[in-house]
């Protein structure tokens, strides 16, 4: 009888510490689809940063796909640990690491046969851009504005001169005149610059979360971990150099 206790017992504590041992913490990471950012096969340059940063060695990383206005959704009802791609400042009781992940060249896109477009002309213009984008947070004189849920339908209302100007960052811009025919007559200028973070709950797992991320990120951008994969991009602007930091409004 002894001998079986002792063997019983020592399973259980065999079971129990290797339980413990693999046992790792779930992160659930909501985004939109951007391309080559992030994407349902995890490989763009977003996904491949969290996975450098939190590495899956011990972290259990579950990415969700979802449109941004339903990111920031799960940011509020505490169904994400992170969300990807956030401005400054744009969501409250977040919290943002010292790190950004990206800048965004915010462009406009206007009908060719129009003038250049300046916010100074911005009022009287019928504006759009993808909801809870918040452009006119950053930009003051973008007073009046609809939200749109996508791409396609401003570039059809902008053609039938149903919408005067769309703002959006250039990359994603640059994929969805790539992807269609009603690109036609339009062109585009940059108005600014903003940086993207990943964002983070304002409880004790956000607070270790985000610490983690600045020491890891710090480390890989002194590195240029990360430039092959913006260049891969066909960026010439990587996020991270002084030249692209000294265009952001101070």
């Amino acid at each position: 009888m002894y001998y079986r206790f002792v063997i019983k017992l020592f399973l259980t504590c065999w079971v129990m510490s290797a339980a413990f041992v693999t046992a790792k913490e779930s992160i659930v990471i909501a985004s939109e689809v951007w391309t080559g950012y992030t994407d349902v096969h995890k490989d763009g340059v977003y996904d491949q940063m969290i996975k450098k940063v939190f590495d899956s060695e011990s972290f259990e990383l579950r990415f969700e796909y979802v449109s941004y206005a339903d990111s920031i959704m799960m940011h509020k009802r505490q169904l994400a640990d992170v969300v990807l791609g956030v401005y400054p400042q744009e969501i409250d009781a977040a919290i943002y690491p010292s790190m950004h992940m990206d800048i965004d060249i915010i462009v406009a896109l206007y009908r060719d046969t129009e003038p250049t477009f300046q916010l100074t002309a911005a009022q009287g213009k019928r504006i759009a851009w993808i909801r809870n984008y918040s452009y006119n947070n950053y930009f003051p004189a973008l007073r009046d504005f609809i939200e749109l849920d996508g791409r396609d339908a401003a570039l059809k209302l902008l053609q039938t001169n149903k919408l005067d100007v769309f703002i959006d960052f250039e990359s994603e811009m640059k994929t969805a005149l790539n992807n269609t025919s009603l690109g036609k007559g339009l062109q585009t200028t940059t108005i600014g610059y903003l940086k993207r973070y990943p964002i983070f709950q304002a409880d004790q797992k956000g607070r270790r979360l985000e610490k983690l991320w600045d020491q890891k990120m710090k480390e890989l951008v002194e590195l240029e971990y990360f430039r092959p994969h913006f260049e891969a991009q066909n960026r010439q602007n990587y996020p991270f150099d002084k030249k692209m930091l000294s265009k952001l409004a101070h």
